[in-house]
């Protein structure tokens, strides 16, 4: 009786098991198999922190130059004695080229953002090749730089932006906390929120750019560094 009921639950994890396998084998979301999005968010291309016990922080900002805020940032980041990561878009690099070259006169480091910001993960193949393609194009041409560094609009992504962005020679950096919320809105309550996000080898998301002035951003800037600074933490560009 007892043999029975152990083959009994050996054959039903085995079935469970196969009916497991064929729903990642077979069911598709977003027009892709499940098992290719599971391999290709274990493929080692994204980067979400960096890999350190170190008391170290990355600050990354996206969507800019933009001439307003970013210009006040660099300021603020220069007086600090801090360098960050700067993930730009094509077309911003295209209008405002002297504050992209001020950003690496200052030594932080570039990555690409996209040319024109969309939402890539709704796009073709063809359309996110063009995307990465022209950002690059705009960077080596105006600045001379090439960067291995990706981040898609938003953080989305799928298997043709993976796919896209490895065949570009890209790493995907994301971010481990994102410091601009709906629920912080002044400064003191961003500095608060990126205090809570810190931990050794965080990369935090700020942005200099998109959806109006980032006022409250620039105006936490030097609290975040300064507390951040308090508690120990010294900061470094991706990479």
């Amino acid at each position: 009786m007892q043999k029975r009921r152990k083959k009994k639950i050996a054959l039903q994890v085995f079935e469970l098991a196969v009916l497991l396998l064929l729903v990642t084998l077979l069911v598709s979301w977003h027009g892709s198999p499940l098992w290719i999005w599971i391999r290709e968010w274990r493929s080692g291309i994204f980067v979400h922190e960096l890999e350190t016990n170190d008391r170290v922080i990355a600050l990354t900002f996206d969507d800019g130059p933009d001439p307003v805020c970013t210009p006040t940032i660099l300021d603020i980041l220069r007086q600090e004695g801090v360098h960050a990561t700067f993930f730009v878009e094509g077309r911003m690099l295209e209008r405002y080229p002297d504050i992209a070259r001020k950003e690496l006169a200052d030594g932080h480091v570039l990555g690409n953002h996209t040319f024109s910001h969309p939402y890539l993960e709704r796009k073709s193949r063809g359309e996110v090749q063009n995307e990465i393609g022209l950002c690059d194009k705009s960077l080596t041409r105006i600045l001379h730089v090439k960067t291995s560094l990706f981040r898609p609009p938003r953080g989305n992504w799928n298997p043709i932006i993976t796919q896209e962005a490895r065949r570009a020679g890209k790493q995907i950096i994301l971010w481990s906390g994102a410091v601009e919320h709906q629920e912080s809105t002044t400064p003191n309550q961003l500095v608060d929120r990126a205090l809570r996000l810190s931990h050794p080898g965080a990369i935090l998301l700020l942005h200099d750019g998109s959806y109006g002035q980032r006022v409250n951003t620039v105006k936490a800037l030097p609290g975040i560094i300064q507390e951040l600074k308090s508690r120990g933490y010294h900061f470094v560009t991706i990479p």
